[in-house]
């Protein structure tokens, strides 16, 4: 055999095994791909589940529930094609209930916002659909126009948390005769409205603050007033018996 042919043989060689590694590696970023693809489908459905399922009900609406509905049956379709067939029930679930979304069912239970635990776990569902928000934007699955139109629905609906959180605290301390701490929580929400840039939207719930803001102050200088009164009456009745005492003293 010929150095020419035993050369050509081994580019032969050489070219197959490259071809073969060429087709592995190829092979093998596919199926990356479609993992990855996958398992980011399935985070997105989660989330958008998370977020139809335990919303506080009283920041759900129609409108939200459908946008929800809508893009979780977008990656369930999507996932549906990587994952062929694992999505067929979901997908046909979705798709009737998109069919009729004036009759879309609200089931998401009000939650009392009387503490700052509780604030901080809405606020951060709030955060996750501002973030599936921008993300659907960005893909294409949101026009612009509705992206900050919902925006701003999500600012709003920040801005009744802090108003629910304060107001509901300082009713419970007005409750428990813990007028400061209810000032306190009223001064909070007075302080927190005039803050906002869109500040006249909120005019009813600032004039509100401010009227309990009121009450309450009221009710701290009559507390006042009356632990004054007490006091003094208790150092009358102190002095008087000192006095009776004295007296006895000397007279013994």
């Amino acid at each position: 055999m010929s150095p020419l042919i035993i050369v050509l043989l081994i580019l032969a060689g050489v070219i197959v095994l490259g071809v073969i590694a060429f087709i592995n590696h190829s092979m093998e970023q596919a199926k990356l791909q479609k993992m990855r693809l996958k398992a980011e489908c399935s985070e997105r459905i989660r989330r958008l589940t998370e977020l139809s399922e335990h919303f506080p009900g009283q920041f759900m609406s129609k409108e939200l529930k459908v946008l929800l509905t809508r893009l979780e049956l977008h990656f369930a379709e999507k996932l549906n094609d990587i994952d062929k067939g694992s999505q067929n029930s979901r997908v046909a679930e979705l798709k009737k209930i998109l069919e009729k979304p004036d009759e879309i069912a609200i089931t998401n239970a009000k939650v009392r916002v009387d503490n700052e635990a509780k604030a901080k776990k809405i606020k951060q569902l709030l955060e996750v659909l501002m973030h599936q928000l921008q993300r659907a934007t960005h893909e294409g699955l949101l026009a612009q126009k509705d992206a900050k139109a919902w925006a701003k629905e999500v600012r709003n609906m920040l801005v009744k948390l802090h108003i629910q959180l304060f107001s509901t605290q300082g009713e419970m301390f007005l409750k428990k005769d813990q007028p400061r701490q209810a000032r306190l929580a009223f001064e909070r929400g007075v302080t927190f409205l005039k803050k906002q840039p869109d500040i006249d939207q909120h005019q009813p719930a600032l004039a509100e603050f401010e009227a309990r803001l009121a009450k309450a102050n009221d009710m701290v200088l009559d507390q006042d007033k009356a632990s004054a009164e007490d006091t003094s009456a208790l150092g009358d009745a102190v002095q008087e018996q000192s006095q009776e005492e004295e007296w006895k003293k000397k007279t013994f």
